[in-house]
Formats: C-alpha cells, structure tokens, sequence
C-alpha cells in the first residue's frame, strides 16, 4: 500500500475492504519488479539484485491473506478475485526463478544439507568445546537426536519426557512422538517412532540422551527434554555458529550451514544410502497430500520407520545394549539409583533402565579405546565407584552393544541380533567360521535381499499368468463368436429326391443321378443380412443368386433387378476389402435400422441414378 500511496502508514493502520479491492494484479506485479529489480517496469535485460524468488513467494502469500476474495483465483474478465492468484504475478515469479538459476540473481542465503562428514567433524568438535561446560552435552543430545528423527531444531526445544516411552516389542529401544511439530497439526499426525543405538558412540541418540540428563542439574530438569522451550534453540544456533566459523571445522563444500542443515543432511543421507523416498518421508513426517484411504491406514509404520532409523544410525548400523549373560552384580537397582539416577527423576525406572546401560557400557569402555571421550570424566567416576561397590570389576565390561538388522516379517517389524563372535580380546576367531557383526550383517542384508528378489519374482511370474490367462480367455471369446456367426449363416443344400427304378416309389436312389438346386429367390427376406445370404449362398437349398444364368435372372426379373442395386453395392465393398457384415451396417448407418427391406432397396435405386449416397461411395 506504501508503494502505491507514494509514503508509508503507521503499522496499526486497517484498510476498508473498498480499498482493498481496488488492487489489480499490475499493481502487485510493480511492486515486486521493484522489491527484485528495483524499477517498477524494468527493462529486458534487468537483472533481480535486490531480492530472490523465495521472499517474492513469501510475500505474496502474506499479501493474498489480506485479500477480501483470497479463496478466488484472479479473473481477467471480470477483474476481480485475488490480484496474487494471477498469471501476470506467477510470471515475474517465474522471470526471477531463471535468473536465479543462471547466477544473475541474489545469492541464496539458504542453508544447504551438511554432509556426513561435516556432521562427525561438528560432533568432534562439540565434544572437544573447552569452557563450555555441561552445554556441549546438551548439544550433542539435540544434534544426535535431531539426526536420528530428521527433525528441526523448533521440534527438539518442544520436545516432552513424556514424549518417550519403552518399546513392549523390541527391549532395548525406545519410541518417540514427536507431538510439536511444524506439519503436525491434529494428534494422528504424530507417529510412534523408534529411537535405535549406534554403533558408534557418536552417533548413538540413547547415549547421549542418558550423557546430557545425568549431566543436568537437578534443579534445572524440567518437563522439557532440553530445557528451555522458548529460547533453548538460541543457544544452540550460538554454540553451532562459533563452530562453524572456527578453525578447526572444515567445509567439504562451498554454502551456509545452520541448524536446519541438521535435517536436510539427514533427509540427504537417507537418500543417498538408498532408503526409498516414501520412508524419509514418514520419518521426517512431511506432509504430503491426503485421500481418503489415509484416514483408514494408521500412520505408524514400524518397519519403514526402523529401517529409517536404522540408516541414519551410521555405516556401523544399528545396535542395543544388553547385559552379558551369567552377570550377577549389575541390577535394576544399581542401573536405577546408582547409574542413572537423574533418568529416574525425569522419566522413570524402566525408561531409566534402557537409558542406563548405555551409561555402564561407556563407564567401562577401556580408556583409548576411541580416540575422543564418550562420556565426561566425573560422571565415569561416579558411575564405576557404584559399579565396584557391588562387588563388580573394572576390567570387565558388563554390558555388550549387540548390532541389531532390522527386518520385516509380514506386517510385523523384528529386530534381529547379530551376534559377534570375537574372542574376549577382540580377534576373531576365523578357525571356528565366526564372522563380525558388520560382515555378518551385510550377510543378513544379502540373504532378505535375495528374499525380497524372489517374492517380486514370483509376483511378477503371477501377474504374467494372470495375463495370459486373461488374454487366452478373450481369444477363446472371439473364436466362440466367430463360429457362432458361421453357424448363423446359411449353407447351400442339396437335396437328392427318391425314386424307383421302376417308378414303384420303393425309396430306392438312382445311382448316378445328380439334382441341381432351384433358381429361384425368396419371396420376403427379413432383413439385409439375409438378403446377401440368398446371393452368396442360396436359401433354403436353392441356388445362389451370384450364380444364376440369363434365362433364370429372367425368370426371377422383377425381384432380382430391384434386389440388384443391393448385392452390387455389397460386392463393391468387399472387393475394398470389407466384410459383407461391415457393408450392411454402413448400409443400415445410411437409410436407418427402421426402414423395411423394401424401402432400402428404393432408396438404394433413387440414390444410383444421384451417383449413389455420400457416405456409401468408394
């Protein structure tokens, strides 16, 4: 409105609706050259170098909300509707879009997905951050969590304890509802999703969870899984900043990284390791165009989700932890208030439980085993002085990561466990045929793949079965009512009449004696179809009209010249190349299916003396 009016108004102005209608689309077209081009009618070779496409959409949905007619797209005719709802505004959108696209415009200031590489130089780095405290574990949390549910940063701060629950079906995991999201609008648009462990501690969401709750102050737990909900995401786009712009984090490419490239490097990762694109989209719960049969179809699905989950654990895969079998010392009560305590507070005993063995596992983790710390000093500390006062060795770890496949069996989602069989010191033992858990899961992966190639096989197999099947049927249909015709149509019949040798009637046949059929034609045919057959073939035994001599044409004069005009006109036809049956129709499409065999066969002599009817001439 400023633009128009030539000066600006206060920001508490209101517009009547008159003045609101009086915006056309060459108004909203002026404004936006002069946003991107800076000239309201900018010359051919104008190039948009004060805004990009993105801020010309954004505004024109803010302008549409203000519109009167907004649901109405802009009619030219009439000119009314909404002026933004135009192709005039549609096609400056567009002009800037291909200078963009041609590098003439303004640079993105968009956030680019982060590779997997920087992803793990951003964790490295967040684990080394000196003075910043229990904040770099908070961050970690965030950052591995958002990975591992392809989030936005907005959909961690939002984030409940409540949220979270244990997995009845699969120990060892956890499933998650994200229940604040920017596409979740109504309570099924909040699926059930499966939170897995990592094979490498960097990666593992369980890890660093349990890491940033136990590192927390009491005092500062709320409901909130990060704390503050309003202003938590702040912190971390500071912390994210000074490690980008450090010397120590090294870009694979050229672009702006941010908190949203969290979720775009997921979604790209997913991608790129061959995830289907339907599964990135229900685990980053997108929102896509609805029909009906979406409100029959319940929106958990726990085998796309797993698999989902199972990729972005990293190229180590998936895993759970488990307590070793034969072990005596380590309890619920130790896991509960001994090694997770601040977990119990904030999302009780049996979530605490899965939450703490991780803690143990990583307690107990000999020291160089990584070349960075996987858990703070103190917390190792505390925990390992719990786990010795229970009579329990140092040396010793307790708690093994068991790599996970993650598997379909019909509609049921199963976690199978690869177990490892290397010794205690971590050789494997190849004598006995063992294999790793990374070569034994990619044998997994070989097996239900070949699996699946079958089952799409012998899908295949059916549907081509079923197909020829069908085809076959509809031969077999054809055949059937090409004989039925041949049966319809008359044959020629000779009849061979009895006599005596001695005129006696004694029933007795001459032998050598040959009867011709009678030249004579029909009185009253019914219809076309039978007229033909008494010239191709004959009725009734008698001769076939194409095959009767002069005298007998004569003998049969007044039918046969009027019946004439007909068979010619059918004979024409299937000289060409037509079917008697194709001939006759054209005829009956000519003079009309009502009229009599008699009214046909005058029409059919008016029309030859006028060179015949139009639509009956070759």
């Amino acid at each position: 409105m400023a633009f128009g009016a030539g000066h600006t108004f206060s920001t508490d102005i209101s517009f009547s609706q008159d003045t609101l209608l009086e915006i056309t689309p060459d108004d909203v077209c002026h404004w936006m050259n002069f946003r991107a081009f800076g000239d309201a009618n900018p010359a051919e070779d104008a190039k948009p170098v004060n805004a990009r496409a993105s801020t010309l959409e954004y505004a024109k949905k803010a302008i549409s909300s203000f519109m009167p007619r907004r649901t109405v797209p802009w009619g030219p005719i009439r000119n009314e509707g909404n002026p933004t709802r135009s192709e005039t505004v549609n096609a400056v959108i567009k002009k800037v879009k291909r200078c963009e696209v041609r590098r003439e415009g303004v640079q993105s200031a968009a956030r680019r997905p982060i590779e997997y590489g920087e992803f793990l130089n951003l964790l490295d780095q967040v684990h080394t951050g000196n003075g910043k405290g229990s904040l770099k574990y908070l961050v970690c949390a965030v950052l591995t969590m958002q990975w591992h549910l392809i989030a936005r940063i907005d959909d961690m701060m939002k984030l409940k304890f409540d949220s979270f629950s244990c997995s009845i079906h699969h120990p060892g995991s956890l499933i998650c509802q994200l229940r604040w999201s920017k596409n979740i609008s109504e309570e099924r648009d909040a699926p059930e999703q499966i939170v897995l462990g990592s094979m490498d501690p960097r990666l593992c969401a369980l890890l660093n969870l349990a890491i940033h709750v136990e590192m927390t102050d009491k005092a500062a737990l709320s409901p909130f899984v990060f704390g503050n909900p309003q202003d938590g995401d702040r912190v971390v786009r500071r912390f994210l900043q000074d490690v980008f712009e450090g010397t120590d984090f090294h870009k694979l490419k050229a672009g702006n990284l941010g908190t949203h490239s969290m979720r775009k490097g997921a979604a790209t990762y997913g991608s790129r390791t061959g995830l289907p694109k339907d599964y990135v989209n229900r685990r980053g719960r997108w929102r896509t165009r609805k029909s009906v049969v979406d409100v029959y179809i319940d929106n958990t699905q726990p085998y796309p989700d797993a698999i989902a989950a199972g990729v972005l654990a990293g190229p180590l895969g998936p895993c759970c932890y488990v307590l070793k079998d034969g072990v005596q010392v380590v309890t619920n009560d130790l896991l509960v208030k001994h090694v997770g305590p601040a977990l119990k507070e904030a999302v009780g005993e049996e979530m605490a439980r899965v939450l703490a063995l991780p803690l143990l596992w990583a307690a107990l983790v000999p020291r160089g085993s990584f070349d960075y710390e996987i858990i703070p000093a103190a917390l190792k500390r505390r925990i390992i002085q719990a786990y010795l006062g229970v009579g329990g060795k140092e040396d010793v770890n307790v708690v093994e990561r068991v790599p996970i496949h993650v598997v379909g069996d019909g509609a049921q989602l199963q976690l199978v466990e690869v177990h490892d069989n290397a010794g205690e010191n971590g050789v494997l033992d190849r004598q006995n045929g063992g294999l790793t858990a990374d070569s034994t899961r990619k044998e997994f992966a070989s097996i239900h793949s070949q699996l699946f190639s079958l089952q799409r096989q012998t899908a295949n197999l059916l549907n081509e079965i079923l197909r020829s099947r069908t085809e076959r049927q509809r031969e077999n249909q054809k055949i059937l009512a090409v004989i039925r015709r041949i049966a319809l149509q008359p044959v020629v019949r000779t009849i061979h009449p009895r006599s005596s040798a001695n005129g006696g009637g004694d029933g007795v046949e001459e032998e050598g004696s040959v009867v011709l059929p009678r030249a004579m034609l029909s009185k009253r045919p019914k219809d076309l179809y039978e007229l033909w057959g008494e010239y191709e073939f004959g009725l009734n035994g008698l001769k076939p009209a194409k095959e009767f001599t002069a005298a007998e044409r004569g003998a049969n004069k007044f039918a046969y010249s009027r019946r004439k005009v007909f068979w010619d006109v059918v004979s024409a036809f299937v000289r060409t190349g037509f079917t008697s049956d194709v001939a006759i129709d054209k005829i009956y499409a000519a003079y009309g299916r009502q009229l009599s065999v008699t009214r046909i066969l005058a029409a059919l002599r008016t029309d030859k003396h006028q060179g015949g009817h139009p639509s009956l001439r070759l």
